[in-house]
């Protein structure tokens, strides 16, 4: 960092490297002192309206094959002990921003497994089946995925006694492939895994979540076969075990774990136990271990570039018996003493393969000018970020803080900019690259 006083502004050169996703956990009441009791066998098409809501689940509800149960936005559906609602055809579920869809305990004082949970078994109709902007709340499983593809969206799934989801990808190699999308869910406080992954044929893409203060792990993957789960773009805290778990045995399709923020978990930020996946710009921080490999082979070894591992409290790198390529990633330092220091490897442990750190990639460098060299109020200033640079790719953009309340972020160097009055003004650089 530098920084200096030129004719008032103050101007501050930073590297940035952080990745926020909001949640979008909503809290709702019933819409009116009414309620309308349900269970059993749904053999026509039905549709849950908001004048009938809640709905009473007494008895578990079964929607038959080729028959869709539509549920309205605000709609609140309160299940009775031990209930669950069972897809054998189509559950079309979207709520809003404002009026989400609600299932949850029945009980005046609701607790973690009041309930069961919303099963989408092999027959549902995966064209149709949706879920969007609602919450899961108090049952053993939020949502249990069979060898079907439900897409979730903006869904805060939470305080269930088991797992938030489940997905099972079939065991045997006849069974179809199954790829279910959870987006931009919130997915916390849960007895289990936040997300747990099984089977031969479970492809599930797994992108923009937040997944946080889970009991076990965030993700838990034991698939194998033809299964490849897409772990992209998530932001995985605060859970008892590690953020992410991936045993497998997918070589020809390993797991890929992309652009992911995994920090302050108990556990691993990634604990790799056989299989190769692909672990790929993701930031890693915080966690008591950063990367943990077991493998039975030198071809049982993960891809790990172009990641951000730093501050993790024992190690950034755990080794294997086998030696890993980790080189180009981001060890939150140059000093390659310290570097070594926070991995542990064969030259700890003579049994253990050796880390390949070197080359390791620095952070891109910010630095820019300004002109005129006396700019005034309510002139124009033009900065110029053109000398900084990314040693090992390219800047993709650039976000300036003006200092007077104005951020922006473009992806050319040079930007104008006019104060509305005089003044000392903070400037701050943040330059990102494509290895972010």
């Amino acid at each position: 960092m530098s920084k200096k006083t030129v004719s008032g502004i103050i101007l501050t050169l930073l590297f940035i490297g952080m990745l926020t996703l909001a949640s979008n956990t909503q809290q709702v009441e019933a819409p009116s002192d009414s309620s309308s009791t349900v269970g059993g066998y749904i053999s026509q098409d039905t549709t849950w309206t908001l004048d009938g809501s809640p709905y009473i689940v007494v008895e578990d509800v079964v929607v038959e094959s080729g028959v869709t149960l539509t549920i309205e936005a605000g709609v609140v559906v309160k299940f009775t002990s031990g209930t669950n609602l069972v897809i054998d055809g189509a559950l079309v579920a979207k709520g809003n921003t404002t009026h989400p869809i609600t299932f949850t305990s029945n009980s005046t004082d609701p607790a973690p497994g009041d309930w069961g949970s919303i099963r989408f078994r092999d027959s549902s109709n995966d064209a149709l089946c949706k879920i969007a902007y609602g919450n899961i709340q108090y049952g053993t499983t939020g949502i249990i995925i069979g060898t079907a593809s439900p897409y979730l969206s903006y869904l805060n799934i939470s305080c269930n006694s088991g797992n938030g989801i489940y997905i099972d990808g079939g065991g045997g190699y006849g069974d179809p492939c199954i790829t279910p999308t959870i987006t931009r869910c919130n997915i916390s406080h849960n007895g289990q895994n936040g997300i747990e992954v099984h089977g031969h044929h479970a492809s599930p893409i797994i992108t923009n979540n937040t997944i946080k203060h889970n009991i076990g792990n965030g993700i838990y993957c034991d698939v194998w076969a033809f299964s490849r789960p897409e772990i992209l773009c998530n932001t995985i805290s605060n859970n008892g075990q590690d953020a992410i778990f991936t045993f497998t045995d997918c070589h020809l399709i390993p797991v890929l774990i992309s652009h992911n923020e995994l920090f302050e978990n108990e556990g691993c930020g990634i604990h790799s136990k056989y299989g190769s996946p692909q672990v790929i710009r993701n930031i890693i921080r915080k966690n008591k271990i950063g990367i943990l490999v077991e493998s039975l082979g030198p071809a049982e070894v993960p891809t790990v570039m172009y990641n951000h591992l730093y501050d993790n409290d024992n190690y950034d790198f755990y080794a294997s018996h086998f030696d890993v390529d980790a080189t180009y990633n981001l060890w939150g330092t140059t000093n390659e003493t310290a570097i070594k220091k926070h991995i542990y490897d064969y030259y700890d442990d003579y049994n253990l393969g050796k880390v390949l750190y070197k080359p390791y990639l620095v952070p891109p460098i910010a630095n820019f000018t300004f002109s005129p060299e006396m700019p005034y109020a309510c002139g124009t200033v033009t900065f110029d970020a053109s000398a900084s640079f990314n040693p090992y790719g390219s800047i993709i953009n650039y976000t300036w803080d003006f200092g007077d309340g104005n951020i922006t972020t473009v992806t050319s160097p040079i930007i104008t900019h006019t104060y509305t009055k005089s003044g000392n003004f903070n400037v701050t650089l943040t330059v990102t690259d494509d290895s972010d």
